[in-house]
């Protein structure tokens, strides 16, 4: 917090708790997220010969692999958490952790997003096109009704009209 007090000191507040950092890491280390990043980077397919063709299998040995081979830890006296992957390819390595992050920060969102704001936005999109729909409906039974014309059609209505003229002459 900052204070207009020049001699008072600004106080920084540690808002993460512990516990709100291992859940994060519980979320980070879960099979669902962790079967979507086997998944999107297609680390089954190594196991697939082994597995007899069996995808399901195959993914879930892919799963554990990936769960011995991923090392997520807390970085003390941080709100921070670290996480690292090695693998013989470097591109499946960035590979990987651009999924799991990519995966983990939607995740974290469902977590942690408002109850009911999904809904609220819903009905506000839902709102905002029947006004739009019903504004350009206005708007034509206008253009309809009163004969008129937009600024494009009366320049080049404008523009007809001047060569017939132009024509005629």
């Amino acid at each position: 917090m900052v204070s207009p007090d020049r001699n008072q000191a600004a106080l920084v507040r540690g808002d993460v708790t512990e516990q709100q950092v291992n859940s994060e890491i519980e979320l980070l280390s879960s099979a669902d997220l962790l079967e979507e990043v086997v998944r999107r980077c297609r680390l089954q397919n190594e196991w697939l010969s082994r597995s007899n063709g069996m995808a399901p299998v195959a993914v879930e040995r892919a799963v554990r692999k990936l769960r011995r081979d991923l090392n997520i830890n807390p970085v003390r006296r941080a709100s921070v958490i670290e996480v690292a992957y090695a693998s013989p390819d470097p591109e499946r390595s960035a590979a990987v952790l651009r999924a799991l992050a990519d995966l983990y920060l939607n995740a974290h969102l469902k977590v942690h997003r408002t109850a009911g704001a999904h809904q609220f936005f819903q009905d506000l999109a839902v709102k905002y096109q029947a006004q739009l729909q019903n504004t350009e409906a206005q708007l034509s039974g206008l253009v309809r009704s009163g004969n008129l014309t937009l600024r494009t059609e009366q320049k080049s209505l404008m523009l007809q009209r001047s060569i017939e003229v132009d024509k005629a002459l």
